[in-house]
């Protein structure tokens, strides 16, 4: 229903770490698992989320990771 969606969308509208999450952005299976922790809903699978986020033209951002090397001499190595 109408009411839930907006509960869906509130919580989407905020960031993880708000929960108290260790993680920066929401992924359909993370957000769905804390729709049901926080028992917004009893249960919902993920195409369900995606589909009311689509439909309120939400949309998740790409998680952007960057790994570095403990290694001191990585960049010098790295050029070569």
């Amino acid at each position: 229903d109408n009411v839930k969606k907006k509960i869906i969308l509130m919580h989407f509208s905020q960031k993880p770490s708000k929960f108290n999450y260790h993680f920066t952005t929401w992924t359909l299976p993370r957000f769905r698992q804390h729709l049901v922790d926080y028992k917004v809903v009893d249960s919902i699978s993920i195409e369900k989320v995606r589909q009311i986020l689509d439909e309120a033209g939400a949309r998740l951002k790409r998680s952007k990771r960057w790994q570095y090397s403990p290694d001191k001499d990585f960049d010098k190595k790295n050029k070569e």
